[in-house]
């Protein structure tokens, strides 16, 4: 198979102040727009899926690559290796990986997990869909519970190092609360996440991120296979 690119995402920072960040997140730009189907079905993930994506967590970049591992019991897992030798795990669950048991938190890289899985995602996945979803996530830092609103915006075509794909594009608004530090520091705040689910990918094409900490991160598909 022809190598292009890809990855999946909610995460949280642990720097210890406060303040609201904006819900839009994104600033794709207006490109001529790409034949899509009027939903997206589902994600149906194999054994030797790879995806290969850049994080930016503010100047530090980092390359992951997450290869498909086991599909089986309702869930698939994933093996996160960055390009600093670090590796972390990630699981969908579910019959079409709607739902986030562990994953790269969006505001570090560090290996987080949600108790009940994060449901991430809607499916069938259109323009106008909305949930929402209560966790309690964890991580190697901190805890926190959060509370999300998701919202799925109109198809767009986002244009990333793996092409230029039709994508509906989903929003989350966050809010933590309860949150502690390994310091034992106590702390809530908001975050906003932006992501890409495009029709003939299986997964996100692009995140963004950013949150009441000063954490800002994007990440975006190089290639997959």
């Amino acid at each position: 198979m022809n190598m292009k690119t890809l990855s999946p995402l909610s995460a949280i920072a642990l720097v210890a102040a406060c303040g609201t960040p904006s819900a839009d997140v994104s600033k794709t730009s207006v490109m001529p727009e790409l034949s899509h189907p009027e939903a997206i079905a589902g994600i149906q993930w194999k054994v030797g899926d790879t995806c290969v994506n850049e994080y930016r967590f503010g100047f530090k970049k980092s390359v992951h690559t997450a290869v498909v591992t086991d599909v089986s019991n309702g869930r698939v897992t994933l093996s996160d290796t960055a390009d600093d030798g670090s590796a972390r795990v990630v699981i969908f669950e579910g019959t079409d990986g709607d739902q986030v048991a562990k994953r790269v938190a969006l505001s570090d890289g560090q290996q987080i997990e949600f108790t009940p899985p994060l449901h991430w995602l809607s499916f069938p996945l259109k323009p106008g869909s909305t949930w929402v979803d209560q966790d309690h996530v964890k991580g190697q830092t901190f805890q926190l519970d959060l509370a999300s609103k998701f919202t799925a915006g109109p198809w767009e075509t986002v244009a990333v190092p793996a092409g230029q794909f039709a994508a509906v594009k989903v929003v989350s608004e966050e809010t933590y609360s309860a949150g502690r530090n390994n310091k034992g520091e106590s702390f809530s705040g908001s975050g906003a996440i932006a992501y890409w689910i495009a029709s003939d990918v299986k997964c996100p094409v692009r995140w963004e991120y950013k949150n009441s900490f000063g954490a800002k991160t994007t990440m975006q598909l190089l290639s997959y296979k």
